[in-house]
């Protein structure tokens, strides 16, 4: 009944021991095609922030004080990104890059084909600026054998420890 929702649960182990669904955000969006998809929650010391795309162009934003979450998130404003429903598709994600005091936000894109373009931000307030709009495509990824043309829906694996020595993945 909600357009995004959550459970919680002391023993995530215990299958019965999970709350009743609740309410993470249940406002309306004014033309956005499909409704808000691909939320993604992130939260710096003070606020959380659920990102999500409209599939109209936009990408909005909503945040609630960190002492309120889990909760219902207010409505949404435009995160000042903004372009068309082809540039600015689906799959929002939003990572603080460690070792920086910045942001990073990956968004879906098609045009032939899909790919990920990427924006960075001092604040999950923002603004955000367009870091490039070839973060993720065909022409930059290695497959071991070159099984698609769409670079799409997934999550970016930061590093791992790998005996002492970290390597990016």
């Amino acid at each position: 009944p909600h357009k995004f929702s959550y459970r919680t649960s002391s023993d995530p182990t215990d299958p019965n021991g999970w709350s009743g669904e609740k309410s993470l955000y249940n406002t309306a969006l004014p033309s956005t095609g499909t409704g808000p998809i691909d939320q993604t929650v992130i939260c710096d010391s003070s606020r959380c922030y659920l990102y999500y795309a409209g599939d109209n162009g936009h990408i909005y934003k909503s945040s609630m004080p960190i002492g309120n979450f889990p909760g219902e998130f207010s409505a949404a404003q435009d995160s000042g990104i903004v372009g068309t429903a082809q540039n600015l598709f689906e799959g929002v994600q939003v990572y603080k890059v460690k070792g920086s005091d910045k942001y990073l936000m990956i968004v879906e894109a098609q045009g032939g084909a899909r790919y990920f373009r990427a924006w960075t931000a001092t604040s999950l307030e923002g603004p955000w600026t367009l870091l490039t709009n070839d973060f993720a495509v065909k022409k930059n990824v290695t497959f071991t054998t070159n099984w698609t043309n769409d670079i799409s829906h997934g999550d970016i694996v930061r590093s791992k420890d790998l005996g002492g020595a970290a390597k990016t993945l």
